[in-house]
């Protein structure tokens, strides 16, 4: 029993370590965008697509010409391959 419990402990062990690399990667390259002001779209769940440039993000919210958009609700970002308007595409 004691050999099953420590199994389990080194499998979320594990997670963490993953949901921390994919953090950092995911960080890097939100950082890019922001740093170069890469325009983006970004598809929600529901099918919305916004346009823009990321201004800020953190580990829930990306802050996207000044709305904010929770990052669980988006569903495919994009690069654009040239430079947009000031206001977003709805």
């Amino acid at each position: 029993m004691v050999v099953a419990k420590l199994k389990v402990n080194n499998a979320c062990e594990e997670e963490r370590e993953m949901g921390t690399a994919e953090q950092q990667i995911q960080g890097d390259f939100l950082n890019m965008l922001t740093k170069e002001h890469v325009p983006v779209s970004v598809f929600l769940v529901n099918g919305i697509r916004l346009v823009g440039y990321i201004q800020s993000f953190d580990r829930y919210v990306l802050m996207l010409n000044s709305e904010r958009v929770c990052k669980r609700y988006i569903s495919m970002p994009f690069l654009q391959s040239r430079k947009i308007s000031a206001s977003p595409i709805r």
